[in-house]
């Protein structure tokens, strides 16, 4: 057994943990949490373990397995080896780019096991010109880690005192308990209210990855007195209507809302999401981002009724298989969701080698679509899951979106 620096005791997860990892273990596709990054060169595999050996010291939790089922727990795997985790594989140089980006779509939808750590780590080589090119795939159980965490643990760093958060998301303001009880009543009055998307979900997800100026978004957040998450949601609900000529005026998503401090320290993830009713793409682009701000205050901000952890509390007293009908209902009443995910301006390096740009890929949670939005160094980069169950050309849709970024970033 490799990479560990003392004995983990075994841990039983957090609520919302054991409530994703029931869901993992039930439907693999549907949980997993994805961070790939392209780096400046080649990555040796002696570079790449030393790399991993270093994580696994500084997060133990990466070498248990998950046991148990109504209440699981995190299990040191006496097994554990950093070979059985970690995979390197080389491209030939005449390899078009479409291949890197078919094969990393493929790893990222491989099933993790349910039976050794639920992580596994890929290098993907390509020799070039110089020292040619390589993409760092970071795939977990969601169950480990939320977006925050996962961007943080490839960084190796923790979260720090205050979040790291504070410049793309306003701070939340006190809520006092009316205020609470009628956000809790529209929650739940519209998600009843609310049509589904009529469509069983598929496996298949289909991916679509693009960037854009991070300047330009928090121009147009300042100008208008909003958010880079704002300017997020209004882009992708106006790339989301433009699909049907004749489609909604108005548009509902699901935000997801992180906590930089976790729970407790068993937690790996510290999220909720907030359902909000979004414009289409018939106003103009300012006027739909002052909208979409009010939507999102509307909602709770900062601080949504929490759905994520009643939820995990109802779901400890409930079978899995009611647990995924009752998020599929949720979800499914959401043209999408989207996630923001700050990783600082400052540039790191994975096994040697500098990251360049930094994607994240969420689950869908049984929905149509997952827009997920990684801001590093000078720029955002963003990364579209698409059920083709629901979602015919994910590409197209991509398009609308960055559409969309550039007039409201004009």
């Amino acid at each position: 057994m490799d990479g560990r620096a003392e004995p983990v005791r075994p841990t039983v997860m957090a609520p919302l943990d054991a409530m994703l990892w029931r869901l993992q273990r039930q439907a693999p596709h549907r949980t997993g949490i994805a961070g790939f990054a392209h780096l400046d060169g080649v990555v040796e595999r002696e570079d790449m373990l030393a790399y991993h050996r270093d994580l696994v010291r500084r997060h133990p939790r990466l070498t248990c397995r998950a046991t148990g089922h109504r209440r699981p727990r995190w299990q040191p795997d006496p097994a554990f080896s950093l070979d059985r985790h970690t995979t390197s594989i080389t491209l030939s140089r005449d390899a078009p780019p479409h291949q890197l980006a078919s094969l990393t779509a493929h790893l990222i939808g491989t099933p993790l096991p349910t039976d050794a750590p639920p992580w596994h780590a890929y290098v993907i080589n390509q020799s070039g010109e110089g020292a040619g090119r390589a993409v760092y795939l970071f795939k977990t159980a969601h169950a480990l880690a939320d977006g925050l965490r996962l961007i943080e643990l490839v960084q190796g760093r923790r979260p720090e005192p205050g979040g790291t958060a504070s410049s793309w998301q306003p701070a939340p303001a006190p809520v006092g308990p009316r205020v609470r009880a009628e956000l809790w009543a529209r929650t739940a009055l519209q998600a009843l209210r609310a049509p589904g998307n009529g469509t069983p979900s598929s496996g298949s997800r289909h991916h679509a990855f693009f960037t854009f100026p991070k300047e330009r978004i928090a121009s147009a957040a300042a100008t208008a007195g909003c958010s880079g998450n704002h300017v997020l949601l209004c882009s992708v609900a106006r790339g989301v209507a433009r699909l049907d000529p004749h489609g909604p005026h108005q548009v509902r998503g699901l935000t997801v809302v992180g906590d930089p401090h976790l729970p407790d320290a068993r937690a790996g993830n510290g999220v909720t999401f907030a359902s909000v009713t979004l414009p289409g793409a018939d106003q103009e682009p300012r006027a739909a981002l002052r909208a979409t701000r009010a939507a999102v205050e509307a909602s709770g901000g900062r601080r949504p009724p929490d759905v994520a952890a009643l939820a995990a509390t109802l779901a400890g007293a409930l079978p899995t298989r009611a647990v995924s009908a009752g998020l599929d209902f949720f979800v499914g009443r959401h043209a999408f969701m989207a996630s923001n995910v700050p990783a600082g301006r400052a540039p790191f390096t994975v096994a040697g080698r500098t990251v360049l740009q930094l994607f994240g890929v969420a689950p869908l949670f049984g929905g149509a679509l997952m827009v997920t939005m990684v801001s590093y160094r000078d720029t955002c980069h963003f990364s579209l899951a698409a059920d083709p169950a629901h979602v015919a050309d994910v590409d197209e849709l991509a398009e609308g979106v960055r559409d969309a970024l550039s007039e409201i970033c004009a």
